[in-house]
C-alpha cells in the first residue's frame, strides 16, 4: 500500500493532475507483465458553500451531489433523545469536497436551550477517515419547541488562512413523541355514541388508521388531532397513529373495546342520614368483559336509583333522588320521611332490565334538643331532652354514641340521667356568663359526625318580673283567669326550672278580685301579705272594679349571689258583661241571652236537652258571612272575624224557640289546672286537669271545637304519657322515676 499527500499551502486556487503506475516483476512465469495506470485530477480550492444536513440512522450513504438543503429548513424532532447532524462543504462550482479535515467548523445552538452538542468520530456506514468535525450528535433535555442549529467556518484549524465566512442553519421543532390518549377504552355500542380518541404531542402531521374498518368507522380531526370514532357492531379494534415528520417517531397505539352492558352496580357513601340531610349514590356500570363503561358514556344508557318497595306512597315520597350537576354517575339523596329503605337502580338495553344490588338507607328523626335555649339563674337546675337521632339499634350497629361537651364548665354542670334516660340531661346553673352545649351523634372508631345539635345556656340574675297578659286586662264578673308569674333578663323569660324563687301574690281588693291557689283547693289568698311557692294562682271576679295585682318575687341565688327581691303591678278592671235582662218566667223574672265563642276557621256542633231530630237551626244575622249555619246545629267559622245571631226552633211547637249570639273571636289564653305547679306522682298513677280556651275578657270557649287542636309536648316521654280525652281534658300517666315536664 502506498500513500501520498496533497496539501495545500495557501489560498492559492490550482488543478493537479497525478499518475499512479503499478506493475510485477519479470520471471519465468511471467516474463512481460503488464503495467496498470491510474490518474487522479486533484483540485485545490476556498471553500464557498456549507451544508447542514440531518443524519438519520441506518438510511444509505448521503448523495451530497444530488441533496439539496435550505436555510432555515424545519425539522420535527424528539425530546429526551440524542439526534446527529453533518455537513458538507462545497465549492463555488457547488462540487463537494472530498476532504475538508483542515476546516475549523463552529457549532452552535439557540441561547436558553438545555441541550449539548458532542463530537461524533465516526458517522454510521460513512466511514471517512478525511472527514474530521464533519459531524455532531444533539442532546436535547427537558426542551420543547423551537431552536436554531448553526455550522459555520472561515478559517482552517492551524488558524494561518482564513476565507469569506460560510454557514447553514437548521431550524429544528422540538417535540415529545406521539401518544394516543386514552390508550385503552371500551365504547359502549350505541347508535349515538362516539368516543373520541385524543393524539397527544407529536409535530402535528399524522397517518391514523384502523385495523379492522368492519367494527368501527372513524374520521380524523386534524384541526384538534381528534381521532372520533363511531361503533359498527361489538368487538376488538386498534387505532394505529404515526408521525409523518417526527424523527424517529414510534407508532402510537389505541385498544378500543365496543361492548354492550351486562351489570349495574350501585353504592351510598352513608347508610346512615338525617331527616332533610343528603348522600351521594354512584352507579358503576360493566360490560360483558367485567370491564367498566366510562362515565361519559352514561347518557346514553337508560337508568334510575328507585326505592325497593312495594308501597307506592314511599316510593315516590320517601327519597328525593337528584341527579348531582356536571356528573354522570353521581346522585345525591335526600331523606324526607324517617324508616328503614332499601335502594336500587336498574338499567334498560335493548328493551332488557338489568338490575343492581341493593343498599340500606335509615332515615333517622332529625336531631333536636328541648329547649333550644336555656335561660337560668344561678342555683337553678333544669333539664334538656335529646329527640330525633338514629335509633338505638341503628347506633348500635354503626358504633355511634352521643357526645356532649360544654364550651365553660364553670357556668354550667352537665349530668347525662344514665339511668333513667340517656337523651336527658340535668343542667346546674352554677356561675353569671354564656355558654353552649354542643351534642354530637359520633362514631366511636373514626369520629365521623352523623348529626349534631348545640344549646345557647345564659345564666343571669333576674332583673325583672312580670304577670303575664295580665297588664291593663279587662275581664267580666263571673271570670276565672290564670295569672302567671314570669321572672325575666333583659325582657327575655327564663327556662322552666327547680329554682329557690319565693312568690308573693296580693290584690288591692278582694271584693272585685279574689285569688286562689287552684279552683279544686279554692284556698283564698287572704289579704295580708305571705311568701308561698306557687308560680300561677287563679283569679275570679267578683264584682265591678279596678284592681291592683302586686306581685313580689324573692329570688334566693347561689352562695355568691346571695338574695334579690323584685316587684311588678298590674291593673285589672271588672267589668259587668253587657247584658239586657228579658222577662221570661215566673220565678225566674229575668234571663240574660247566651253568648256562645267560636274562633276563626273552626267549627262547633251545638247540642241542646231536646231530641235535636225535632230542632231546627237557622241564621238570623251576619255582618260578612263569616258564619255557615247547618239545620243540624253545625256551625262552620270562616277566617274573619264577627257576630251573628242563631235561631233555634221546635218543629213541632213553633213558638218555642231560643236565639243564639255567636261571637267569632280568637283565643287569648288557656288555662290548664295545675299549671306551673310541682306535682308528686306515683309510679303508674295518673291525674286529669281541665283545659279551657278564654278570649281577652275571660270568658270561656266552648268544649270540643273543630278543627282546634291542643298539642302536647312532654320532656321524656319514657317518664310521663299526656294526652287530650274529649278535646278538653288533659290526662297525665306516670311511667317511671324521674322529673319531667
Amino acid at each position: 500500500r502506498r500513500c501520498v499527500q496533497e496539501t495545500a499551502v495557501d489560498l492559492e486556487e490550482y488543478t493537479r493532475e497525478i499518475e499512479f503506475y503499478a506493475w510485477n516483476d519479470a520471471d519465468i512465469k511471467l516474463p512481460f507483465p503488464k503495467t496498470i495506470q491510474a490518474r487522479i485530477k486533484i483540485h485545490c480550492k476556498v471553500p464557498s458553500i456549507l451544508k447542514l444536513f440531518y443524519y438519520r440512522q441506518n438510511e444509505k450513504l448521503l448523495d451530497v451531489n444530488s441533496v439539496k438543503t435550505a436555510r432555515r429548513e424545519v425539522v420535527a424532532l424528539k425530546n429526551m433523545q440524542n439526534h446527529d447532524y453533518q455537513v458538507y462543504v462545497f465549492d463555488a462550482e457547488n462540487k463537494p469536497f472530498y476532504n475538508f479535515s483542515s476546516l475549523r467548523i463552529k457549532w452552535s445552538i439557540s441561547e436558553g436551550v438545555d441541550g449539548q452538542l458532542t463530537l461524533i468520530d465516526k458517522v454510521e456506514n460513512q466511514n471517512c477517515v478525511f472527514c474530521r468535525d464533519r459531524a455532531r450528535r444533539l442532546y436535547l433535555k427537558d426542551f420543547i419547541g423551537k431552536l436554531i442549529l448553526r455550522a459555520e467556518t472561515n478559517t482552517y484549524e492551524n488558524q494561518a488562512l482564513s476565507f469569506s465566512p460560510i454557514y447553514d442553519e437548521l431550524e429544528l421543532e422540538v417535540q415529545n413523541d406521539i401518544e394516543l390518549f386514552p390508550s385503552r377504552v371500551d365504547v359502549y355500542y350505541h347508535e349515538h355514541n362516539t368516543i373520541k380518541v385524543k393524539i397527544l404531542y407529536g409535530s402535528g402531521v399524522f397517518d391514523v388508521s384502523l385495523n379492522d374498518t368492519n367494527v368501527a368507522e372513524f374520521t380524523y380531526d386534524s384541526i384538534n388531532k381528534e381521532i372520533i370514532l363511531k361503533p359498527i357492531t361489538t368487538g376488538f379494534l386498534r387505532i394505529i397513529a404515526k408521525d409523518k415528520r417526527l424523527e424517529s417517531s414510534k407508532i402510537a397505539y389505541s385498544d378500543i373495546i365496543i361492548t354492550s352492558v351486562a351489570k349495574i352496580v350501585l353504592d351510598i357513601d352513608s347508610h346512615l342520614i338525617q331527616e332533610r340531610a343528603k348522600t351521594k349514590a354512584r352507579i358503576e356500570i360493566f360490560n360483558q368483559y367485567g370491564g367498566k363503561i366510562s362515565v361519559e358514556q352514561y347518557p346514553l344508557i337508560e337508568k334510575e336509583i328507585f326505592v325497593d318497595t312495594d308501597n307506592d306512597y314511599f316510593k315516590q315520597n320517601a327519597v328525593k333522588i337528584e341527579k348531582v350537576p356536571d356528573t354522570f354517575d353521581q346522585y345525591s339523596i335526600e331523606g324526607l320521611i324517617v324508616g328503614d329503605y332499601k335502594l336500587a337502580s336498574y338499567m334498560v338495553e335493548k328493551k332488557k332490565r338489568y338490575r343492581s344490588n341493593s343498599v340500606d338507607l335509615n332515615i333517622y328523626p332529625k336531631l333536636q334538643v328541648r329547649p333550644n335555649i336555656l335561660v337560668l339563674a344561678p342555683g337553678c337546675i333544669s333539664s334538656l331532652q335529646i329527640i330525633g337521632g338514629p335509633s338505638e339499634i341503628s347506633m348500635k350497629a354503626h358504633s355511634i354514641e352521643l357526645f356532649y361537651t360544654v364550651k365553660q364548665e364553670r357556668i354550667i354542670d352537665v349530668k347525662q340521667l344514665v339511668k333513667t334516660d340517656r337523651n336527658m340531661f340535668e343542667v346546674d346553673a352554677l356561675d353569671i356568663g354564656e355558654t353552649d352545649i354542643l351534642f354530637e351523634v359520633r362514631n366511636v372508631q373514626t369520629n365521623e359526625v352523623f348529626a349534631s345539635v348545640s344549646v345557647k345556656a345564659n345564666i343571669q340574675l333576674a332583673n325583672s318580673v312580670t304577670i303575664l297578659g295580665m297588664y291593663n286586662r279587662v275581664l267580666h264578673v263571673g271570670t276565672t283567669v290564670r295569672l302567671i308569674a314570669k321572672a325575666t333578663y333583659g325582657g327575655v323569660s327564663f327556662s322552666p326550672s327547680i329554682c329557690s324563687f319565693h312568690y308573693l301574690w296580693s290584690s288591692s281588693d278582694n271584693g272585685v278580685l279574689k285569688m286562689f291557689k287552684s279552683t279544686s283547693e279554692q284556698q283564698s289568698i287572704q289579704a295580708q301579705q305571705f311568701y308561698d311557692m306557687s308560680e300561677a294562682v287563679n283569679a275570679t271576679a267578683l264584682s265591678p272594679g279596678e284592681v291592683t295585682i302586686e306581685l313580689k318575687i324573692r329570688a334566693n341565688y347561689s352562695r355568691y349571689y346571695g338574695a334579690a327581691e323584685h316587684v311588678t303591678v298590674a291593673k285589672v278592671f271588672v267589668v259587668d258583661p253587657l247584658l239586657t235582662p228579658i222577662p221570661t218566667y215566673v220565678g225566674q223574672s229575668y234571663k240574660t241571652t247566651p253568648l256562645l265563642l267560636i274562633p276563626p276557621d273552626s267549627g262547633y256542633f251545638m247540642q241542646t236537652r231536646r231530641d235535636q231530630s225535632n230542632l231546627k237551626f237557622s241564621l238570623l244575622s251576619c255582618q260578612k258571612n263569616e258564619i255557615t249555619v247547618h239545620e243540624n246545629g253545625q256551625i262552620y267559622t270562616s277566617h274573619e272575624k264577627g257576630k251573628a245571631s242563631v235561631l233555634i226552633e221546635d218543629i213541632i211547637n213553633e213558638s218555642d224557640i231560643e236565639i243564639i249570639d255567636i261571637l267569632v273571636t280568637g283565643v287569648y289564653s288557656i288555662i290548664v289546672e295545675y299549671s306551673y305547679k310541682v306535682m308528686n306522682l306515683a309510679v303508674n298513677s295518673s291525674i286529669q286537669a281541665n283545659v279551657v280556651l278564654q278570649d281577652s275578657l275571660g270568658r270561656s270557649f266552648p268544649h270540643k271545637l273543630q278543627n282546634v287542636k291542643l298539642s302536647l309536648h312532654t320532656s321524656n316521654p319514657k317518664i310521663i304519657e299526656a294526652h287530650i280525652i274529649d278535646g278538653y281534658i288533659l290526662e297525665i300517666k306516670s311511667k317511671q322515676n324521674g322529673i319531667p315536664t
